[in-house]
């Protein structure tokens, strides 16, 4: 009876764990997902709107300079998108590998109710717990200071047309 209810308490946390890993990696790939979505109209409109001939005489060569480093700075954001996205894949795919490691062993190489726990920390114990979030973070700076630069040349080019 106490084996049946430790056995099943370990398998409603184990899942819980697994839910709960899987939910904050699922924050980041939508955050990942609207920041290139809001990085890709940036620059697609930003474009569009300074090549066109009228403005673009207008600036003078350090608002040129600010608008290629804005440029620069939200295409850099984009790739961090796309980084991230390659990492949240390996991550997702090396802890179905250990899982399916852990469902062969079971079937197949001796993994019993002995040696369970400490065969299953064996495998997921180099796994981390959550995939990388640095590129999430260097994907909001480097958007937000393509922003920045953008508002600068905006804002020079209205002081110089009124």
């Amino acid at each position: 009876m106490t084996d049946d209810y430790l056995r099943d308490q370990q398998n409603k946390f184990e899942n819980s764990a697994a839910s709960y890993r899987q939910e904050a990696n699922e924050v980041f790939r939508e955050l990942v997902q609207q920041l290139i979505l809001v990085g890709t109209v940036i620059l697609t409109v930003s474009v569009f709107i300074f090549n066109v001939p009228a403005l673009s005489m207008e600036l003078v060569h350090r608002d040129k300079v600010l608008l290629f480093t804005a440029w620069i700075f939200i295409a850099s954001s984009l790739l961090c998108g796309i980084v991230q996205y390659v990492l949240d894949y390996y991550f997702f795919r090396t802890w179905t590998n250990a899982q399916d490691r852990i469902v062969d062993g079971i079937c197949n190489t001796g993994i019993d109710e002995i040696n369970i726990g400490t065969k299953v920390e064996d495998i997921q114990k180099n796994i981390p717990s959550a995939s990388s979030p640095i590129p999430v973070f260097l994907q909001i700076f480097t958007l937000a200071c393509g922003i920045v630069f953008l508002l600068v040349v905006m804002g020079h080019l209205l002081f110089l047309l009124s």
